[in-house]
């Protein structure tokens, strides 16, 4: 499972592969979240922003239930 944190979504979004085609500028790679543009545009692979999960298809991330207990 790949997790990224809120800033490193802003971070990556942000890369541009000068070395190569960027199969994420079209249709975000077909991810449903975050593309991951390898370098020198060979390719690239889909992740989860933090509590979601990559499904089977490796496309779609899921939410996953997250219990937090607060004390007082």
């Amino acid at each position: 499972m790949l997790c990224y944190s809120f800033l490193d979504k802003c971070v990556i979004s942000a890369c541009v592969d000068v070395l190569g085609w960027n199969q994420c500028a079209v249709n975000n790679g077909g991810c449903s979240h975050l593309c991951i543009a390898n370098i020198g545009g060979r390719g690239h692979h889909c992740a989860c922003p933090t509590h979601h999960e990559l499904s089977p298809d490796n496309v779609t991330c899921t939410g996953m239930c997250v219990s937090m207990l607060v004390i007082l």
